[in-house]
């Protein structure tokens, strides 16, 4: 499986809530570059990824999302 990690700047939504099409604008890369994250099978706890914010992206109330 994998990971994959949207992120969504509701500063531009007049104060309504993140949509799919907000959040598909923004599919975050690892620190290597891939849209999505390989998850090993069986692993289990904590696992820490690094994400890169798009470039020039900046809010005061994000909504963050994480499918795998």
């Amino acid at each position: 499986g994998f990971f994959e990690f949207r992120l969504c700047n509701t500063d531009r939504l007049n104060g309504r809530d993140a949509t799919h099409e907000c959040l598909n604008q923004n599919l975050l890369q690892d620190e290597f570059g891939r849209l999505r994250v390989p998850v090993q099978a069986g692993r289990t706890g904590r696992v820490a990824i690094k994400l890169r914010l798009p470039p020039g992206l900046s809010c005061n109330h994000c909504v963050f999302q994480v499918n795998k």
